[in-house]
């Protein structure tokens, strides 16, 4: 029997789809949690959290293709309650792409599964455009 958590990446897209491509609004504490995000899965990782000006911040880490990139993210779009679509510059060694973020709570009962085994409350996909997308779970927790 087929595990259903390949289809997880498609549902959250579709689920997000309808607002992801609309006009980047400016980030409020009100529309991000004030806890910093951290998620990924094997071979990448993202932090995302608010700077003192309440600005939205991210840093990546993807050694394969991006190797490390940081910068601003702007709300894409309103989310429903739990969701959040974001949206910001990628830096990728001499290229520049745009970096959206979809963050989604897992199913009720079937938590995000990342490749080492762990179980997280949220799943996420990074899409850095040319530079890859990448798939995994994450929480909001202490800073």
């Amino acid at each position: 029997m087929r595990s259903a958590s390949p289809w997880l990446p498609v549902g959250l897209i579709l689920m997000l789809s309808g607002g992801v491509f609309a006009t980047a609004m400016p980030a409020a504490a009100a529309e991000f949690p004030r806890q910093t995000f951290r998620g990924g899965n094997a071979g990448w990782g993202v932090v995302i959290g608010a700077n003192k000006a309440g600005t939205l911040r991210y840093n990546l880490v993807a050694p394969a293709r991006v190797g490390v990139s940081f910068g601003a993210l702007s709300v894409v779009a309103k989310p429903r309650i739990g969701q959040y679509a974001l949206q910001g510059p990628l830096t990728s060694g001499d290229r520049q792409d745009e970096l959206i973020v979809m963050i989604a709570p897992a199913a009720a009962g079937a938590p995000c599964r990342d490749s080492a085994g762990r179980t997280h409350p949220y799943a996420v996909i990074a899409n850095g455009g040319r530079a890859g997308a990448w798939y995994g779970c994450g929480d909001f927790g202490a800073d």
